[in-house]
């Protein structure tokens, strides 16, 4: 009976010491107990414990990841380094989200070459993302081209665009005439005479004869005036001047010759606009230019044949205007 009473007693003891068990031991080795520990099998959890973003209550307040800094991360699909802006973003407090930014400015995130300080080309996109398309790009204004010569209708309406709007267009400023004819535009070769103008200037350029001395008298000199008409100064339509080459040295209004008295006046004019002291001639003017000629070293010789004298005695008088003594006398007058 005495065996039975101690076999129980320590059946008993041993049944209370399974069911309590040592509430003092560390599985995880934190140093902290496991009835203190809220993950015995963690040692980077428990009470006091630092708290890391890692989805784990580190300091076992039963709170998992707090008192850290949150961020919007928002899908980078297209991989620019800009975000979607028409996505949700996800709230992390990690350093780094896979196929996550912090920018959410793309306006295009399926598209790599769109999103903010793109160059905006003309693509009918808005390729900066500034809420405008094809916007500081340079637009022109295209003629219709149907002849294919590139040069654009002068006649037609143009269309304003940044591209060409099709093969058939020109950006020229619509400088064809004849929009139906690739043989007429203005780099065309003009063909005088048959009544077309094959370049586009206006005028159907003329075959005529040239008249140098702008007498209306031409030379046999066969020339082409690409304005039209033989009656431009310069040009005849007869060729019966046998000494072309005779030009007016100063050719009138009309292409004649100056008569002698209109030079005279035209000199008298100038000399009383100048407020000259005395009456000014043409012979003033033929005494001045042999003096300054004379002074500026040039040869008695070339001087006589310049001023047509017959004698050199009659060109050696301006000689004694280069004498410092004569030169140095005051006039009376």
């Amino acid at each position: 009976m005495r065996m039975f009473r101690l076999f129980s007693t320590v059946a008993a003891a041993a049944l209370l010491l399974t069911a309590c068990p040592d509430t003092d031991v560390d599985n995880d080795g934190d140093g902290v107990p496991s009835s203190e520990d809220c993950d015995d099998e963690d040692p980077n959890v428990f009470p006091g414990n630092v708290e890391v973003c890692n989805g784990l209550d580190d300091d076992c307040n039963e709170l998992v990841d707090d008192r850290l800094e949150f961020s919007d991360w928002y899908p980078d699909v297209d991989v620019d380094e800009f975000g979607d802006e028409a996505a949700d973003p996800v709230s992390s407090c990690m350093e780094e989200v896979d196929g996550h930014v912090l920018d959410a400015t793309d306006c295009d995130d399926t598209e790599a070459d769109v999103h903010p300080g793109a160059p905006e080309l003309c693509n009918d996109r808005d390729d900066d993302c500034n809420g405008l398309i094809d916007d500081d790009v340079q637009y022109l204004d295209w003629y219709p081209d149907t002849d294919g010569d590139g040069f654009g209708d002068e006649d037609a309406d143009p269309t304003n665009a940044c591209d060409r709007p099709g093969e058939a267009w020109a950006a020229d400023g619509g400088l064809d005439c004849d929009d139906t004819d690739p043989e007429i535009n203005p780099d065309a070769e003009e063909i005088p005479g048959d009544g077309i103008d094959q370049n586009c200037d206006g005028f159907d350029a003329a075959t005529c004869f040239e008249d140098l001395d702008l007498d209306g008298f031409g030379s046999e000199n066969v020339v082409v005036n690409p304005e039209g008409g033989c009656d431009d100064p310069g040009y005849s339509s007869t060729d019966d001047d046998c000494d072309d080459p005779d030009a007016p040295l100063f050719p009138g209004a009309r292409g004649r010759r100056w008569t002698t008295r209109s030079v005279q006046r035209v000199v008298s004019r100038a000399g009383r606009r100048a407020a000259l002291p005395h009456p000014v001639t043409c012979h003033s003017l033929r005494h001045s230019f042999a003096t300054h000629l004379l002074e500026g070293g040039t040869d008695l010789r070339l001087i006589q044949g310049l001023l047509g004298h017959k004698s050199i005695q009659t060109t050696s008088r301006y000689t004694r205007m280069r004498d410092p003594r004569t030169m140095a006398v005051r006039s009376p007058l």
